[in-house]
Formats: structure tokens, sequence, C-alpha cells
């Protein structure tokens, strides 16, 4: 058993239950071994708010053929792409917390609330965790004609020439948006955005050299890395990332403190019954637990977290009031939804 995985982000001084939790990766909650309630008994729907193919689907197909596998029952993958998962989220908060409809969440939903001036759904209340699923830390990567070579690096050039140094993103509103959001707090300096649509544009836009770097995720900048394309100079994770043990994390270069990550989850409608909770989250962490899943998990550079929903919960919790202070602090403009 590994207590602790070190993707895992630290709170921004809040819920640090939620935290402890979240490090007892691969601890199975001691509820339900016999649960008396039939869960699923026809197939389940579960929902998630992006394109196919992307890292987000690929996640959600691994973990609904485990729960078919482990239930007998079809779990049919519904993607609702748009507003940041907004849109997928409306859906489920919606629907019966009758465990025929799930949630695959992603810590988007996180920061919708700082970012949208009014949502149809409360980020929270109107959501049952079932269990953290996965997780892997944001990165910086830079391409071969960039002007920066190490995260000091990128600090002193952003001081230097405040505003000139460009950074891609899958967006304003993302997740490794955010984390650029925040770093620019933390270190005084001024970075100018570039927004591409994610996926293989911003890697590729890095690659030839159309912006010097990007803030992303480990699935994205992968297919690059081996041709010498791009490079890794920085994880999000407060240790060294096990993937990339090689690549200093922004916290013991230019940020100390500096933690954050990109996670995925399980949840319901809010208001589900407690037995019918237990009887999802333990078929959840038996797919977790086993091999051939931990190793598709692997491949995409993710880490199995096996979480009880009670900690789930407050997880959640704590990631949207940390989220939305950063967003504010910032005095980045709220959207419609």
């Amino acid at each position: 058993m590994n207590p602790r995985r070190p993707w895992l982000p630290r709170p921004l001084g809040l819920a640090r239950a939620a935290l402890a939790a979240l490090a007892l990766a691969g601890v199975c909650t001691a509820t339900s071994a016999a649960s008396p309630v039939k869960w699923p008994e026809r197939p389940v729907r579960l929902i998630h708010g992006f394109t196919a193919g992307g890292n987000v689907d690929i996640q959600a197909r691994i973990m609904g053929s485990g729960i078919s596998e482990e239930t007998g029952q079809p779990v049919v993958i519904d993607m609702r792409p748009g507003a940041g998962g907004t849109i997928a989220a409306a859906i489920v908060a919606k629907s019966a917390p009758d465990g025929q409809t799930l949630f695959w969440m992603a810590a988007g939903h996180a920061t919708a609330p700082g970012m949208y001036r009014k949502l149809p759904y409360d980020a929270v209340r109107d959501f049952t965790m079932l269990s953290v699923v996965s997780g892997a830390p944001y990165l910086v990567a830079v391409g071969p004609s960039s002007p920066v070579s190490s995260m000091e690096d990128l600090v002193k050039t952003a001081r230097a020439q405040p505003g000139k140094l460009l950074f891609a993103s899958a967006g304003v509103g993302t997740g490794m948006y955010l984390v650029a959001v925040r770093l620019q707090s933390q270190t005084g300096i001024q970075l100018t955005h570039v927004a591409y649509k994610g996926g293989t544009s911003t890697p590729m836009a890095v690659a030839q050299g159309e912006v010097p770097m990007m803030f992303g995720t480990f699935a994205e900048v992968r297919p690059h890395l081996d041709s010498g394309r791009l490079r890794v100079i920085g994880v999000t994770s407060p240790q060294r990332w096990d993937r990339m043990p090689a690549v200093p994390t922004f916290a013991e270069t230019v940020a100390p403190g500096f933690s954050a990550s990109g996670w995925q989850a399980i949840a319901a409608p809010g208001g589900m019954a407690p037995p019918l909770v237990s009887r999802i989250e333990s078929v959840i962490h038996r797919v977790l637990k086993r091999a051939d899943v931990q190793q598709r998990f692997a491949e995409i550079g993710s880490s199995v977290a096996l979480t009880p929903a009670t900690e789930a919960q407050r997880f959640l919790a704590s990631e949207v009031a940390a989220w939305t202070k950063v967003i504010r602090d910032a005095g980045i403009a709220t959207q419609d939804f």
C-alpha cells in the first residue's frame, strides 16, 4: 500500500481533512462489503462534458467498462460538451438520485462557480460524490526554440519583460490556465495568454514555435516528449512526480507551497440515499483495485485514487472554495452560463 500520491494538491488553507483522506490512495472505505442494495438493474448513463477522444473521455470509458464488467450491466458514455463541463453538470444536477445517471466530474467543475456569474446548480450541494478516481499534476512544457529552459528562467525572463512572454493553454477557465494565473500571482510576474482548443493543437503550437511554452497535462504533451519536440520544465505536484522524477516542482523552484492537480471523479445527483452511495462506491473501488485498470490509467499518465465518498465530498467543497478565491483574487471577469 502506498499511503501517499505526490500529485495530490495541498489545500489552499481549506479542508485539510479532505487532503488527509485523499492521501490514503489505495485504501478502500470499509463500507458496504455486503450492501443489501441492488445496483444497477438496468443500463447506467455516465455523463461527461467533453468531446470524444480526449483525456476525460478516455478515463470515463476505462471506468465505464470496468463498472460494466463488475456488474453485468452496460454503462453508456453520454458526452455533453460545452461551457467547460457545466452543461453536463446541469443535466446531472436535475436528474433523479437513483444511480442510473452518474457524472464523470473533471477538476474544472470546481472552477465553474468562480468563472460564471450564475450557474443553474450548486457545484457542491447538488452533487453526491462517490469517489475521486484519478489525478495527475499539471505541467509546463517548452519547445526547442523557447527562450526559457527552466522554471527559474521563466520567472527571470517574465520579470525582465512583463507581458512579453506568451503561454498557451486550452482556454480561459481551464485548470491549466488557472494554474498559470496562480503562478503569476504568487511570483509577481506577468505573462500573456494565447488560448487554443486543447487536444493536439496546443502542444503542436508550442512544438512548432508559435508559442514558447504551455501549461497543460501529461496526456497532451506525451506524443511530443519522446521525439524531443517538447520538454517539461516543471510540475505542480507538492512533491516530484514519480512519472517524471527528474523534473522539479513549482514549489521547489519558484513558488514555495504551490500545489495543484487535475483530478477526475464520479458523482451522482444530490440527495442520493446512503445505502445506494455505499453500493456504488464499493463497485467503483473494486474496479480501481484491479491491476489492469490501474495499468490503463498509468499509461495515460494518471494515478488511481480510491477515496471514501464522504471525504470526496469534503474534497470537492475545498476545491470549489480554493479556486473561487484564486479567480476572484486575480480579477478574472465572470461569464454568463
